[in-house]
């Protein structure tokens, strides 16, 4: 097996792509959702995901950016694209600090804990506490979820080409 060098001196040039790079391909992430949102909302002459289950919203969420980013990075160039799960699970945990922040009120999940509330306004997927006007998801799981789909598609093709080298740090 071959054995590639991890290069630990960086330039200030080199860090700035890989910084454009991470935010190009949280931009393409969230622009595939706002996509796949704004088609399924015209397809549907209901609101979007109204009448859909969760469920099927939740898949087309996670694979629909799943695929875009496989189809992207066919041509194998090494991006930082994989990694931009990292800012959905950031995006979740700013959403959720939020959703906490929320006052319960007379049904709007009054007697909730903190667990639940998070729990009903982000992931269940057949009730809702009603915190957010029932946009829980819309705002804080989904986007999270096309983050991080993309990056496993990114990921998914990627991994192929550097399947037999073996990193060594120095």
């Amino acid at each position: 097996m071959d054995a590639a060098t991890l290069d630990l001196e960086k330039s200030p040039e080199r860090m700035l792509r890989q910084a454009a790079s991470f935010a190009l391909h949280v931009f393409i992430s969230l622009l595939v959702y706002a996509t796949l949102f704004f088609l399924c909302s015209f397809l549907n002459t209901s609101n979007w995901p109204g009448d859909w289950p969760a469920i099927v919203a939740t898949l087309l969420v996670t694979f629909v950016p799943f695929g875009v980013a496989y189809l992207i990075h066919l041509r194998g160039e090494p991006t930082s694209a994989p990694f931009i799960w990292i800012a959905g699970v950031v995006w979740l945990l700013m959403v959720t600090v939020y959703v906490l922040e929320l006052p319960t009120g007379p049904g709007k999940c009054e007697h909730c804990t903190a667990v639940s509330k998070i729990w009903l306004t982000l992931f269940d997927l057949t009730t809702d506490s009603n915190l957010v006007e029932g946009a829980g998801r819309v705002i804080g799981t989904w986007p999270a979820l096309a983050m991080i789909g993309y990056s496993v598609g990114a990921r998914f093709v990627l991994q192929r080409r550097f399947r037999d080298t073996e990193v060594v740090a120095v």
